[in-house]
């Protein structure tokens, strides 16, 4: 569930950071909620709100969000932040709890059986309060798919998860965002 945008698909709304003011003692999941709970509320103050999140946290985040919904049939999750802004995310799906519909979902179901590695790696590009997530490369069980499955499987991971962003098109940014900014082994947003 992890594949860049999986994990982006968990992330992004959950990888929302910690500003450097608010960076609380709390750690992994709990540190991404009390960010999300930050953005959520109204914007103060003048100037522009920073907020950090490690990689770390997010792997944390994912990972429970990923238990909280065993319908998705998530078994594991990684996310690698890069030097150079990209993302490299890692799902493990059981595909006998994986709940999809449509005809081109049942095919792909019924073709895939058991555990299934999905790796993915992308980048989010954002421009004036939106982005798009353009997936470079993805696998599933380390055999190659089209970026256009792959961002199927992503919004499928990330679908319930609020705020609800369609990964596989241009987006809005939510809370007010106006840039997010992927660095090795953290995340920052600044709204």
């Amino acid at each position: 569930m992890a594949g860049p945008l999986l994990a982006l698909s968990l992330l992004l709304p959950s990888a929302l950071a910690t500003a450097p003011a608010f960076r609380a003692q709390a750690t992994g999941a709990s540190q991404v909620r009390h960010v999300l709970r930050q953005l959520k509320q109204e914007k103060g103050g003048v100037g522009p709100q920073e907020f950090h999140l490690r990689e770390d946290d997010l792997n944390d985040f994912a990972r429970s969000a990923a238990r909280a919904r065993p319908r998705l049939g998530v078994r594991d999750v990684e996310l690698d932040f890069r030097p150079d802004g990209s993302i490299r995310a890692r799902a493990v799906l059981d595909m006998g709890k994986v709940e999809l519909s449509g005809y081109v979902s049942s095919m792909f179901k019924s073709a895939v059986r058991g555990q299934l590695t999905f790796k993915c790696i992308g980048r989010l590009q954002v421009n004036g309060g939106k982005a798009q997530f353009e997936i470079q490369e993805a696998s599933f069980n380390e055999n190659w798919v089209p970026a256009w499955l792959a961002g199927s499987l992503i919004g499928y991971l990330g679908q319930g998860q609020p705020p609800i962003i369609d990964f596989t098109q241009p987006f809005d940014l939510p809370y007010g965002i106006k840039d997010v900014r992927i660095r090795a082994d953290e995340l920052l947003i600044t709204r």
